[in-house]
Formats: structure tokens, C-alpha cells, sequence
């Protein structure tokens, strides 16, 4: 069994991980220096389509404590109906009719009726 004093070579995710670092280390700094972004990116021989890439990419996934992405949660939802489906159909004989629902305004349906009567 051998120990080998070499560490192990930087992996694809590395790099990744180094350039999210780098680019994290931008946005702050661009952030604090209250200067324009094209500005930013001009004094620090950066691309401002680059700049604004990992900007954007960087504020969707953000980092944990630990450097890792966060876990999306999601939390139940209740629909609730907006559909009153009517009890009760009333049909005049001029073909009109009048829904009532559950929870209908009894005075106000006694005023349509007046005025239907009226018709």
C-alpha cells in the first residue's frame, strides 16, 4: 500500500466550481465599486456578454453555507374554485333566467325579481 504525495488533478466540476468563484468574486466587486457594469467590465479586461451571463446564472442558483447548489422546496397549494356552480335556475317566460348560487344576496335577488316583473 502506497501513499502518493501528488493531489489529485482537478476534474471538469473543479473548473466549474472555480469559475462560478470567479465570477461571483466580479458580481461583489462590481457591486461595491459603484460603477456601471460596461465600466466595471472595461477596468477589469472583461467581456460585458460574459459578465452578464454568469451574472444572471449566478442570481438563479443560489449558493448555500456550504458552496453547493440549493434544494428547491415546494409548498402544497389549495386551488380554490371560483366556479358557483347555481343551486337554483329561475326562467321567465321571456327566456331569461337568473342563477342562485349558495350564499346569494336575498335582497337582491328580490329587486331583480320586482324589476323582471315590471319587463
Amino acid at each position: 500500500m502506497g501513499f502518493s504525495s501528488t493531489p489529485p488533478k482537478p476534474g471538469p466540476a473543479d473548473f466549474v466550481q472555480d469559475k462560478s468563484n470567479l465570477w461571483q468574486q466580479h458580481i461583489e466587486g462590481w457591486k461595491t465599486s459603484g460603477l456601471t457594469q460596461g465600466i466595471y467590465c472595461q477596468q477589469n479586461a472583461i467581456s460585458l456578454a460574459s459578465f452578464g451571463y454568469w451574472r444572471t446564472r449566478l442570481k438563479r442558483v443560489p449558493p448555500d453555507k456550504n458552496g453547493g447548489e440549493i434544494e428547491a422546496r415546494f409548498l402544497p397549494v389549495q386551488l380554490m374554485s371560483t366556479r358557483h356552480d347555481p343551486l337554483l335556475t329561475l326562467r321567465t317566460p321571456q327566456n331569461l333566467s337568473i342563477d342562485v348560487s349558495r350564499g346569494f344576496d336575498p335582497q337582491l335577488l328580490k329587486e331583480v325579481l320586482q324589476v323582471l316583473e315590471t319587463i
